[in-house]
């Protein structure tokens, strides 16, 4: 049921029904706490973040996430563990603390278990606080790794 409510939610917010996707996306995190299911709650705090994101709440966005990184750590969840960082620098960043958004990034970044769309962010996130810091030649580094942990990730795509 919880996996059901939250593809409901995640439907609900691409479409901009945002009341409907916060509820069904509560309704999914409240029914994998029910069942004791730490991936299921992990699942759909990251869609809540990632929600709250796109309607531009980065305050409560960057609590969620920082919920989602809490709970990684507490069950072992390394994939949940580098979503959380990713986010957190992401919203630290759009909040405008910068310094510490350079600290998450790292520290995602050293999460080979992220890869993808997650991988590419942090590297855009570190790129970004890099640059907004007045530190032009590791901004440009950020952007341009030259070594990743991320088996078949971005980092391993051959750049032009």
């Amino acid at each position: 049921w919880g996996f059901v409510l939250l593809r409901i939610g995640t439907y609900k917010a691409t479409v901009g029904l945002w009341a409907g996707a916060h509820e069904a996306t509560e309704q999914a995190i409240g029914h994998y706490e029910h069942i004791n299911d730490p991936r299921g709650v992990g699942d759909a705090v990251n869609v809540l973040g990632i929600l709250l994101e796109l309607e531009g709440r980065f305050a409560a966005a960057l609590q969620a996430f920082t919920y989602l990184h809490t709970l990684a750590r507490k069950h072992n969840n390394v994939q949940h563990e580098g979503w959380g960082l990713g986010g957190q620098a992401t919203d630290l960043l759009l909040l405008g603390r910068t310094e510490e958004a350079v600290v998450k990034a790292q520290a995602a970044l050293q999460r080979p278990e992220v890869g993808g769309v997650q991988e590419v962010n942090n590297i855009a996130v570190m790129a970004l606080a890099q640059l907004r810091l007045g530190h032009i030649q590791a901004g440009v580094a950020a952007a341009v790794p030259q070594n990743c942990n991320s088996p078949g990730g971005i980092c391993n795509t051959p750049r032009k």
